[in-house]
């Protein structure tokens, strides 16, 4: 299904939906660290890293799912009321050069009891590499408005 923004209505449960994809590059890497403050040094030194088991830099796992956010936000950029909830687990390092794509499938569907113009969705969300091996799973909740405004 295509990647083009939609109500609640417009969801079907079982739908599954494949992102662009997007190269990590350093610049990628080196902005989110120090947006972030995180300097852990598997993240930002490469002659540290040639000690550990990867032998090169891997991107922080929050990069990666910030990554995930903006590949699935055209799914819902104006109709989202809220993001409900998110949960992931990290499958596999993200080197830079790595190119990921996110594929998601709608879970669950319900009207929403406290905002009756609204519905809630729930996504299951896996991003895979290059290699399509999978180095991100999890869930992805928002609150969705019924109609366009």
């Amino acid at each position: 299904m295509s990647l083009r923004e939609r109500t609640f209505d417009e969801f079907s449960v079982g739908e599954k939906i494949v992102t662009p994809a997007i190269t990590i590059t350093d610049a990628h890497n080196t902005i989110f660290c120090g947006l972030v403050g995180d300097f852990d040094p598997i993240h930002t030194d490469d002659e540290y890293c040639k000690q550990t088991p990867f032998k090169t830099r891997i991107v922080p796992g929050h990069l990666t799912a910030s990554m995930v956010d903006g590949a699935i936000d055209p799914l819902f950029r104006r109709t989202i009321v809220a993001l409900l909830g998110v949960s992931y687990k990290f499958k596999a390092p993200v080197r830079i050069a790595d190119t990921i794509h996110t594929e998601a499938e709608v879970i669950e569907k319900r009207p929403s009891r406290n905002h009756p113009e609204a519905g809630i969705v729930k996504f299951g969300v896996k991003s895979l590499n290059q290699k399509n091996e999978v180095v991100l799973e999890g869930e992805y909740t928002v609150l969705s408005l019924k109609k366009r405004e």
